[in-house]
């Protein structure tokens, strides 16, 4: 069974639903804007939870690479607080581990 992480029940499917409908170029217009990338953790009870993280992108890269800052809110221990990710089309605004999509506030 898979656990949603947000605010409020449903949240993941009503960012989803207001996302533009195709995946925005991975340039230099990236810069700064704040994304979400979907990770899986592993409960101690063995159950699967998908976190939607923050991210703001901090440099950009050729073959859909960028640079992101993460917030602190989901590092761990030990977690570099910046990474190189590479943002594909096919896993723009879906629903599994590795997706990503713009961050919209609430």
């Amino acid at each position: 069974m898979t656990k949603w992480h947000g605010k409020k029940e449903g949240f993941g499917d009503c960012v989803a639903e207001i996302q533009q409908f195709s995946a925005p170029l991975v340039n230099e217009e990236l810069l700064e804007k704040i994304l979400e990338v979907l990770f899986s953790y592993a409960e101690p009870d063995g159950t699967e939870q998908l976190v939607w993280c923050k991210e703001e992108v901090i440099g950009v890269q050729k073959n859909n690479n960028v640079h992101i800052q993460w917030d602190k809110e989901y590092l761990h221990e030990g977690d570099a607080p910046a990474t190189r990710e590479r943002l594909l089309k096919t896993r723009y605004n879906k629903n599994t581990p590795g997706a990503w999509r713009m961050y919209i506030s609430d």
